[in-house]
Formats: C-alpha cells, sequence, structure tokens
C-alpha cells in the first residue's frame, strides 16, 4: 500500500538553482527532526558573507531563496547546520 507521506531520514543540502547565477537564486534542503537550521555563505576564504536561514524549522524540505546582490562574481560556499550535522555546496555568482 506504502506509505501516505514519507519523513525524511537524511539532512541534504540541495544544488541551488540555478547555478551559476547573477543575482537571485532558490536554496532546498531537507531535515530529519525538528532542529534549529543555520545556512551560510561563505567565500573562499572561509569569511562569512551572507545569513540565509537561522530558525527553528519542523522536519521536511524547504526552499528559499537568496539575493546576492552586493557580492562580486566568484566561487562561494552554502554551509547548512543543524545539530544532527552540516551539509556544503559550491556556488558560483557571474557579474
Amino acid at each position: 500500500e506504502g506509505d501516505r507521506f514519507s519523513v525524511p531520514r537524511t539532512l541534504d543540502l540541495h544544488p541551488n538553482f540555478p547555478d551559476p547565477f547573477t543575482q537571485t537564486t532558490a536554496v532546498s534542503y531537507t531535515i530529519p527532526e525538528p532542529t534549529v537550521v543555520n545556512i551560510a555563505v561563505y567565500d573562499v576564504l572561509g569569511r562569512r558573507v551572507a545569513k540565509i536561514v537561522d530558525e527553528p524549522k519542523e522536519a521536511g524540505t524547504y526552499t528559499t531563496h537568496w539575493n546576492a546582490n552586493g557580492l562580486a562574481g566568484g566561487t562561494y560556499f552554502l554551509r547548512l547546520q543543524t545539530i544532527s550535522g552540516q551539509a556544503v555546496e559550491a556556488i558560483s555568482i557571474i557579474k
């Protein structure tokens, strides 16, 4: 018969879309349990340049949009961090 709904079992930071992007991108992620979610953007030197999400969330899959206005073109890193772990994705901004 199958499950009526499925509970995510793993923490996952999905690739952003579009990538590369010029100004705005969609960031999607899945969390397996209720937790505080922190998503931040770091430059190649490891400096945090933006905070995207910093709030409690229920288990599930979420999408948020991020505007990189003011940042130079180049490679950056999205880091998703929760109590249960972290995930990192490289992103590219083109100007």
